[in-house]
Formats: C-alpha cells, structure tokens, sequence
C-alpha cells in the first residue's frame, strides 16, 4: 500500500488484513478523530441536544434503517430547490448534456451558482434540515457538499460501472445525503437506488463487504446482493418532482445512473460529522461572509486535515 494515504486507512487496510473485526478498528478511529478537537467535538453535542430538544423534526430519519423518502412539500423549501435546479439544468445545456468519460453522471453546480442563487445554500442550512441531520448524528454535522447531477441516458445499454454498481461512500466516515428530484423519476430514468441499512447490515456480514472496500474495489454486483436479499427489499428514489429521499450512504448499500429514457436531475446534499475530517475538493461552495450565528459556523466549519 503506498505511503500516501490518511493514517486511517492503513488501520482499516491493515487491520482488516489481520482479521480485526471492523466495529472495533471504527471505534479507534472514531476515538482518534474526536481526539483532535474535543472541544469542538463537546461543542457540537451540546448544541445539537438543545436544538433537538424542541424540535418537531428530530426523528424524521430513522437510525434503524438509515433512510426514509420523502414526498414533495414535505420538507419546506426543497420546491424553490427544484426550480433553481431546472433553470441552472437549461443554462448548462439541458437535454444535450452528454455523460462525462468514466462517470455515468455529469455534475453541474458551479461557485458561481451560489452566488447568483444564495437560495441554495439557505435552503440547505434552514432549520428542518438541520434538525433532521443532527437528529440522526445525534451532533451538529458539517455541510459537505451541494451539487445538481444530471445523468444522461445511455441508449447503448452498455454493462454498469462504478456507482451504478451496489457499494457504500466510505463507511469509516458517515455520510448522509437528500436527494431531490427536479424532474419526475420512473424506472427507466436510473432512479438513485438503495437497501435500507438493517438489510445492508446483514449483507455486509455475509459478503464481509469491508474487505471488499478497504482491499478491492467495493462495488457489489447484483448477482451477488440477490443471494442474501429480495428484489422487493431494494428501494427507488422514483417519484413525481419534489419528492426524494435521505440516505446514509455510508450504511445502505446503493446504486444509481442506470438511464435508459430521458435525463434524471437530482439536487444533492451531502452532511458528515465534523471530526470526521472529509475531502475538502468536494466542497463546492463559498462560505458566505457575513456574521452568522454559531449554529451556521459549525455547519460551514471547513473540514480538517486528512489523517
């Protein structure tokens, strides 16, 4: 393994070499991460408990599975969403948008974006959102990521690749997302797809899927996934505009991209825990200057240093 990488990932690479269990090589990098800020670590908590301790939205996504769909207008704001997403898909060329070489979808959001539509950063920091997010992390996450995916469709039929393979986003690290249709989703369009993480949990323990991640590649082939679950466990994010899903990416296996008919667009939001550190090249936006209250500043905290 080169000598390039996070000090994690040689726990997990060579941990999971050794036969340790990965519960118990995530609970000493989780120990280790918070180690590094506990005052931020503290911090995070704190507020986080006082927010959820009036608030209507603090179980809205269930722990047990790690997700839970959504119908539109369930969630306020996400309907402006939708039509900052349809106007900035037709500037960047809409129907003819052609999928990046070796990624099934193409990414649109630009810095400047968020300058011409502050209304997407507002959106993604208002109030339900966040408590949603800090209910499930139990601490106030950070923002680390916005984008618009488009995926064109691929009239070919070639065989699936990359994440329109099952796989997790980093499971050492947590990440949720809310996805949000800007335009209606049916099958046929590569509906963003996944198995709730109390089916995902059996699946990894049957695959042991962490030695998968950590010494191969990761990706499930759907052959292998329907040896231990149903078809009928598996669920689409399909649905009319507006409506979508939050999903732990890092604890339900999923895919998506898999377009037969018709551009699928998708407004994306990604959180993680603070202490976790991150990838700072995936944060995609300007941290505004104006004062903001604590709660905004832990939310926009920059990730730290990869170790």
């Amino acid at each position: 393994m080169p000598l390039n990488y996070p000090l994690k990932s040689y726990l997990y690479h060579f941990g999971l070499k050794s036969g340790l269990p990965f519960a118990f090589l995530r609970r000493i990098a989780d120990a280790y991460d918070a180690s590094r800020g506990p005052r931020n670590y503290l911090t995070r908590r704190r507020i986080a408990a006082d927010l959820l301790s009036r608030s209507e939205w603090r179980d809205f996504l269930p722990r047990g599975s790690g997700a839970r769909r959504f119908g539109p207008n369930e969630i306020p704001g996400l309907a402006r969403l939708v039509d900052i997403g349809r106007e900035i898909y037709e500037l960047r060329g809409g129907d003819d948008i052609v999928r990046p070489d070796g990624n099934p979808f193409a990414t649109l959001l630009e810095k400047s974006d968020f300058a011409a539509h502050p209304e997407i950063l507002e959106i993604a920091l208002s109030r339900p959102i966040v408590e949603i997010m800090c209910g499930y992390f139990g601490t106030v996450p950070r923002l680390d990521c916005i984008d618009l995916w488009v995926t064109p469709p691929d009239d070919q039929g070639g065989e699936a690749f990359g994440s329109q393979l099952f796989h997790l986003d980093k499971p050492e690290q947590q990440y949720v997302s809310l996805f949000l249709n800007v335009f209606d989703v049916q099958t046929e369009n590569g509906p963003f797809t996944y198995l709730p993480g109390d089916r995902t949990a059996a699946v990894r323990r049957a695959t042991h899927y962490e030695k998968l991640y950590y010494l191969g590649n990761g990706r499930l082939p759907d052959e292998k996934l329907f040896k231990f679950v149903a078809p009928d466990d598996i669920v689409p994010l399909t649905g009319p505009t507006g409506a979508g899903g939050i999903v732990d990416t890092s604890a339900c296996l999923h895919l998506g991209s898999r377009n037969r008919s018709r551009a699928r667009v998708v407004f994306v939001m990604s959180f993680m825990p603070a202490h976790k550190g991150g990838t700072p090249g995936f944060r995609n936006f300007d941290i505004p200057r104006r004062k903001r209250d604590n709660l905004t500043e832990l939310l926009l905290q920059p990730p730290q240093d990869r170790a």
